[in-house]
């Protein structure tokens, strides 16, 4: 007895310590830092749930082998989870995207047949039917594609959820009748009381994507109404105001975000944007620009050749030319297939 006492005394703190490791890996997957999270995952990479945390870091690296790999470990310990299936059929349709076209229909079943194993261990599992609308929508009929079936995945969550179902519907309508039918289902929720910012986010889409700007800002003045304290919404407002050269209205907007939401670095290349385009605000504009250029490179190559195209466009209103070709110059190194810096710069010559 006291040597089983001993062993069981033995035991409890490999398990306080291999629970804290993986809590300390899903607070750092939480935040983002995933090195430190795969570090600690690794320190319990039996648990499945551990296996399917480190899937979903290689999903992020886009190694979906590696993801695909690891969660099928987790799926061989827990058949029953629902999101192990949802995360593989994620895996096989990302690895589908970018395999040879011998190779699709085979990985896009898989994709499709994990998907439907995700709903059928848990019919209630939204994401799940979200997926399979958009495998429907995406696929081929010969893989398993089919908009009969998206509206029937439709049905079934707006069963489950009304407010789900309606977002839904709109995406499968703007994809099989196009974005006015989306844009009369958003309006018909809207005016029957479902208050939602994510369906006022879609109809703004539409109507901004429509160039109906002015019906734009009315759908967001609503939403502001309610809640003027959520940054998203005076950001889009600035975005549609610009585009009606609303100038002034458009830069209060802007300014609204910045003090609410320091950390929403979009807005520095929106006043970046409105001073290149109006020829107003160009100090500021300048400043919101490099601000973006110096934090933003996580938004990729196209989207900093349009930061360093404002920042030239800003200094041709400054009469700095040789700094705007500088600026146009840095914009073609990060796409050198940027049609407005190569135009910038034949004019500047």
């Amino acid at each position: 007895m006291r040597f089983g006492f001993l062993f069981l005394g033995l035991m409890f703190p490999l398990f306080v310590y291999s629970q804290s490791a993986f809590d300390s890996g899903k607070s750092a997957f939480d935040n983002g830092d995933y090195e430190r999270a795969t570090r600690h995952f690794d320190e319990v990479k039996d648990s499945p749930e551990a296996q399917f945390y480190l899937g979903r870091i290689a999903f992020l690296n886009n190694d979906f082998s590696k993801a695909i790999s690891w969660i099928e470990k987790a799926k061989k310990t827990e058949p029953d989870s629902s999101k192990y299936y949802l995360w593989l059929g994620h895996g096989y349709g990302r690895k589908a995207q970018n395999s040879s076209k011998l190779r699709q229909p085979f990985l896009a079943k898989k994709s499709l047949s994990n998907y439907e194993k995700s709903v059928e261990i848990d019919p209630a599992n939204i994401e799940a039917r979200n997926s399979l609308i958009e495998f429907y929508l995406q696929a081929p009929g010969f893989m398993g594609g089919g908009t009969d079936k998206a509206y029937k995945q439709v049905e079934a969550i707006a069963e489950i959820d009304p407010f789900q179902g309606v977002l839904a519907e709109g995406r499968v309508l703007d994809h099989d009748k196009g974005p006015d039918a989306a844009k009369t289902v958003y309006e018909q929720a809207l005016e029957s009381g479902m208050d939602s910012v994510q369906i006022a986010n879609r109809l703004y889409a539409i109507l901004y994507n429509g160039g109906q700007f002015e019906e734009a800002v009315s759908v967001m003045d609503q939403q502001l109404g309610k809640r003027d304290t959520l940054a998203g919404l005076h950001l889009q407002k600035g975005n549609a105001l610009a585009r009606m050269s609303e100038y002034d209205s458009a830069y209060e907007s802007y300014q609204r975000v910045q003090r609410i939401d320091t950390s929403l670095i979009v807005v520095h290349y929106q006043i970046g944007r409105l001073a290149g385009e109006s020829g107003q605000f160009l100090d500021e504009g300048e400043k919101a620009i490099t601000k973006f250029i110096d934090e933003g490179e996580r938004y990729g190559s196209g989207t900093m050749a349009w930061a360093y195209y404002r920042l030239g466009s800003i200094q041709e209103h400054q009469n700095k030319p040789e700094e705007a070709k500088q600026s146009y110059k840095l914009a073609l190194k990060s796409d050198k297939k940027h049609k407005e810096s190569k135009e910038a710069l034949k004019r500047l010559k």
